[in-house]
């Protein structure tokens, strides 16, 4: 990955030559070259400028989102908050980066936190049930989901952690209940098509498992997934016989 700028490694002397508008019109053109990174290192000077011109914090973390520096931008989120304390945005948008950064007794203890003045925002429970199962606690993680899919039954993330709750206690029936009801709801993300295929390796269907290992590196949105989603479709490929297949997936998961 890409190194990243951050909000303590530009070269304040420099920024301090020229204005804010210099340094926004230099990440336009860099974004229109998509550069990410030269656009992330602009904003940053742009905000050395002018600290609380919320709108440069707001484009800092899309972009920091989308180039995947969770970590800078738990920092950029830090500002905004402490900036727009009521704007529950970049509350939810700091919860996803705690839980992409794998950050989940913090997450728990933010949205806990959280869930005083917002009890029933369905982000935040959504990624404290994520959490809790991430971290093992899957009777609590369990109670908020089935809280979450009384309110929004036709929600197929949601039945999705419930169906990886249900097969990480043992029931493997009501866990594939619950997946298949989330893929014919029009579920199409990389969490459901990996329980999918997970389920079906487990039931000795590697055709079928590797089908969907398949369908989630095409739908995979972080490239930090990458790795073990195709290392999971290259020992499904190895268990059909299909060494060549298994290779070439073995050889993405390398060099993506």
């Amino acid at each position: 990955m890409s190194k990243a700028a951050t909000l303590d490694t530009v070269d304040e002397s420099e920024s301090s030559s020229f204005d804010a508008l210099y340094y926004l019109a230099k990440a336009q053109s860099a974004l229109d070259e998509q550069n990410l990174l030269l656009v992330a290192e602009n904003l940053i000077k742009a905000h050395l400028i002018e600290p609380d011109e919320v709108e440069i914090l707001a484009t800092l973390a899309d972009i920091q989102f989308r180039l995947e520096h969770w970590k800078e931008s738990l920092s950029t989120l830090k500002l905004l908050i402490n900036l727009q304390p009521n704007e529950l945005n970049w509350h939810v948008n700091k919860l996803m980066a705690l839980h992409s950064c794998k950050a989940y007794e913090k997450l728990i203890e933010e949205a806990l936190s959280l869930l005083d003045a917002y009890p029933n925002e369905e982000k935040i429970l959504y990624y404290l049930a994520s959490a809790y199962y991430q971290s093992g606690s899957f009777p609590l993680g369990l109670e908020i989901i089935e809280n979450l899919i009384g309110r929004y039954p036709a929600d197929p993330d949601h039945l999705v952690i419930r169906g990886l709750i249900y097969r990480s206690m043992g029931d493997g029936e009501r866990a594939k209940t619950d997946l298949f009801k989330a893929e014919s709801l029009g579920g199409n993300t990389t969490a459901l098509f990996n329980a999918m295929a997970a389920l079906h390796h487990e039931m000795s269907e590697h055709e079928i498992a590797l089908d969907y290992f398949s369908k989630a590196l095409v739908v995979n949105q972080e490239q930090g997934q990458v790795p073990q989603i195709a290392l999971n479709a290259s020992f499904c490929a190895m268990c059909l016989g299909d060494f060549d297949k298994a290779w070439q997936f073995y050889a993405y998961r390398k060099y993506s």
